[in-house]
């Protein structure tokens, strides 16, 4: 039973789930042929929808076979909506597929959310996978991307595009539109991220959370590894270049967190404290705690990331196209700016990737053992991302 008052959020689950009926008392003896009923109407539904969804992808430009091989290869949450029911059950079909998604020996995934304004062909999700496909050294990673959608059309859209694909419902609340900067919903979804995070550490894999509007550009993991003490990595807005100085700006939009006591422990303490403030999301709450005293006996040992590597639009002045590693459109405001900005990003991006090849290959051939001279084109091409022209008159 809901309690009164209780928020929303914490009335989830990971499929939608059917209105539940009274069902009257029926004699034990006849328990067994009514399950037996019961499973055929359900098996039936199963081969019913299968069907059905393999026709819907053939449609779509796949085969049948390559559709029903698609299908069978991805987890199954509609199907989950039908013949699973509790929270035991959520918890193992989640685990069932991060088993499959992380990565062998460090039990890694990848993770990044997904609505379905952001699921739209041509717009956010898409950018976003073509930047994994054209960055160095991150086209291994797609393996393990989990993508989380949290309405039906943008699960409908990751079966199409990706094999990873997670789907979770909040009752009484529809993501599927576009969630503007700290709107109700966009809060409410932020929270909803936050506990699903908190699932992931509890089953004691380590996460990389993503934002979907972050440009891959090369394979973060090197630098985030290289830290063995960090519990919690963060990103940043403003970053003044001490690690572990709490004054600097993060963004929840890009994290890689560690399985342990302390990250379980400030999730849930991260989440609980979401009722400081109706206006309030995840990113400010986090500012607000993490100075305080609760927060120091949880001893996290956390870790602000270098906008010189990890960077965004807030900092683009301290990143170039040699140094950077992912790109955010952060201090940006709507879908719409976000994708002009970060598709001119992304392509200039390529352009320099291909200069910066070919002049390689030249100095390969020629035998030199010293970099590209100065005159070389790769070197002469200017490395600093373009400037954002859309993002900074989203605010107007």
């Amino acid at each position: 039973m809901k309690m009164k008052n209780q928020p929303a959020e914490e009335n989830v689950g990971l499929v939608t789930k059917s209105t539940s009926t009274n069902i009257a008392h029926v004699d034990p003896r006849l328990n067994f042929p009514l399950q037996f009923k019961k499973n055929k109407k359900r098996l039936f539904i199963l081969i019913c929808f299968f069907t059905i969804s393999v026709a819907m992808l053939s449609y779509a430009g796949l085969s049948p076979t390559t559709a029903a091989s698609h299908l069978l290869s991805t987890p199954l949450q509609l199907f989950d909506g039908i013949l699973r029911h509790g929270r035991q059950d959520e918890q193992k079909s989640v685990k069932e597929i991060l088993e499959r998604v992380a990565m062998p020996k460090s039990k890694t995934v990848i993770i990044t959310a997904l609505n379905a304004a952001w699921a739209k062909k041509g717009t956010m999700i898409d950018i976003f996978l073509e930047s994994l496909k054209n960055g160095q050294g991150t086209l291994t990673l797609l393996h393990h991307l989990l993508i989380v959608s949290v309405d039906k059309i943008a699960y409908r859209r990751c079966l199409t595009i990706h094999p990873h694909c997670l789907f979770i419902s909040t009752p009484g609340v529809d993501f599927s539109g576009e969630q503007l900067l700290l709107s109700e919903d966009y809060i409410k979804l932020m929270w909803r991220r936050i506990r699903f995070l908190q699932t992931v550490l509890q089953m004691n894999y380590t996460f990389l959370f993503t934002d979907a509007d972050v440009l891959w550009l090369r394979n973060p993991l090197t630098l985030l590894e290289a830290d063995p003490e960090a519990d919690f990595q963060i990103a940043c807005d403003q970053y003044n270049g001490n690690p572990s100085d709490k004054h600097n700006h993060p963004n929840a939009g890009f994290t890689y967190v560690r399985p342990n006591e302390r990250t379980v422990r400030f999730y849930g303490y991260w989440y609980k404290e979401r009722t400081r403030g109706a206006r309030m999301a995840d990113q400010e709450v986090l500012n607000a705690i993490k100075s305080e005293d609760e927060f120091a006996r949880i001893g996290l040992k956390m870790k602000f990331l270098d906008t010189r590597y990890i960077g965004g639009f807030c900092a683009m002045r301290s990143t170039d196209m040699t140094k950077a590693i992912t790109m955010h459109a952060n201090c940006c405001k709507g879908l719409k700016a976000k994708l002009a900005d970060l598709r001119m990003i992304l392509e200039k991006w390529k352009a320099w990737q291909l200069v910066h090849r070919k002049a390689t290959m030249i100095s390969a051939s020629r035998g030199d053992q010293t970099r590209p001279s100065q005159n070389n084109s790769a070197v002469a091409m200017d490395p600093r991302f373009p400037t954002p022209f859309a993002c900074p008159r989203s605010w107007q």
